[in-house]
């Protein structure tokens, strides 16, 4: 099981259940951590009690992007809506949000050998397997 704590604008744990229908069960194991906010993906509004906003220069509220790690850059609030920042958030984590991002299958251009295709599938094999592990498919998130 998966599990990811964010600091956010508050302190957000994500858990990565095995089976959707044990959610209640879930919910009352991790209780503990905090408040049960959704299950799956948060709505607008929920995602902008998360995530950071800069107010101050745009008539529109601009959310931040959480992949930029240089300080410095002021464009770092680039995102229209709130949910697109908070996956943000959950990416410049290394994880991915409901679908892997990788493929099983392979593309060659020309005619490998059997012996490239063999590592090449290998690799993408593994390649698959890491970002499955890293891929949330029945996230809870709860609020301290």
């Amino acid at each position: 099981m998966k599990t990811l704590t964010l600091k956010l604008k508050k302190d957000i744990l994500i858990v990565d259940i095995d089976k959707p229908e044990n959610v209640n069960s879930w919910i009352k194991i991790y209780s503990e951590y905090g408040t049960f906010l959704c299950k799956g993906t948060p709505t607008e509004e929920q995602a902008a009690e998360l995530v950071d906003t800069d107010v101050d220069v745009w008539p529109v509220d601009w959310f931040k992007d959480y992949t930029v790690i240089d300080t410095e850059l002021h464009d770092a609030f680039i995102f229209l809506t709130a949910v697109e920042s908070f996956l943000s958030a959950v990416s410049a984590q290394g994880y991915h949000w409901l679908v892997n991002p990788e493929s099983t299958e392979l593309t060659f251009l020309g005619n490998p050998s059997d012996i490239d295709v063999s590592i090449a599938l290998d690799k993408q094999k593994r390649r698959w397997e890491f970002a499955e592990s890293r891929t949330f498919k029945n996230p809870i998130i709860f609020i301290k």
